[in-house]
């Protein structure tokens, strides 16, 4: 590859990795990458949960940070183009280890060792792109962890977003849209540096009748929030799996609904035998808990 290709490339990829995947303008983006760069004479990358255009981009994305890497091993890079690099080798690892991560994520248990082999790959990933991310601070870079918890984030989201909430309609794209964004905001770049654990802890309101699939959108965001991984035990520090948590307010009394969100001391009321921990402190600091049919309960009981 010549060095305006790279560039272009370059300038590209940084803003893919930071547009939303469901939307039009990401697709827009592809396709003019590729009418640019044309047919890659390679295979299309095996990637399984991703479009046939962007399966046939990713391997001009790898001949570019192969190309960037040989030509890094003879001349420094330009400042202005550091940020670029790092951009190059985030969207370029996170796609070389999302069919590991989608086998983890259907795998449907937390498997250690699983995790620990997934997570050397990514430390050995890293490594073999140092030169692109020289001098690059951000937390990602200096901590592989922290980086395997980005990325099982960001392809946990992109299944449950993708695989969910199902149809094709200009409305169905509207709402995948909407629900990536309010899991990582409309600005992606700040998400990953400093508020991807501050965003979990906002509470999101989902509007619509009965039967309008309001659960499907809350599970979606509940199973998608930031987990860390814990590397010494080889595991993540919640399971995403049990850490969405439904509850239907209108089936229950207002007595009820105290007792199942902040719990209950034995003897509170006939019937509780016993303490008893409310969903919101169950649920952990990394749960979520849907509050369905909000709207049917008394103010006095919503304001708590």
């Amino acid at each position: 590859m010549n060095k305006q290709q790279i560039e272009y490339v370059l300038t590209e990829v940084r803003k893919l990795t930071f547009e939303n995947p469901f939307g039009h303008e990401r697709a827009e983006r592809e396709s003019r990458m590729l009418q640019q760069l044309g047919a890659h004479p390679g295979e299309k990358h095996p990637l399984k949960l991703a479009s046939s255009s962007f399966r046939r981009l990713l391997p001009w994305i790898r001949s570019t940070e192969e190309a960037l890497l040989k030509r890094l091993k003879t001349q420094a890079l330009e400042e202005k183009w550091k940020d670029h690099a790092s951009c190059l080798a985030f969207f370029a690892l996170y796609h070389e280890v999302a069919n590991d991560l989608d086998r983890l994520i259907n795998s449907r248990t937390d498997d250690s060792q699983q995790n620990r082999q997934l997570y050397t790959k990514i430390q050995q990933g890293v490594a073999a792109r140092h030169r692109l991310i020289e001098g690059m601070t951000e937390r990602i870079w200096n901590q592989p962890d922290h980086l395997f918890a980005c990325f099982y984030q960001l392809r946990r989201a992109f299944h449950y977003i993708h695989n969910e909430i199902i149809g094709d309609s200009a409305p169905i794209r509207r709402l995948r849209m909407q629900v990536w964004e309010s899991v990582f905001t409309k600005d992606m770049m700040s998400y990953q540096q400093w508020m991807y654990h501050a965003v979990g802890r906002f509470p999101t309101l989902i509007l619509g009748p009965s039967g309008s699939g309001k659960e499907i959108v809350a599970r979606a965001i509940g199973l998608s929030r930031f987990i860390p991984y814990n590397v010494k035990a080889g595991r993540f520090e919640a399971s995403a799996l049990t850490s969405f948590h439904p509850v239907n307010l209108s089936a229950l009394t207002e007595t009820l609904i105290e007792s199942e969100l902040f719990g209950h001391r034995k003897g509170a009321f006939t019937g509780a035998t016993q303490d008893r921990a409310g969903l919101f402190a169950s649920a952990g600091s990394y749960g979520t808990v849907f509050l369905d049919e909000i709207g049917d309960v008394s103010h006095a009981t919503q304001v708590k």
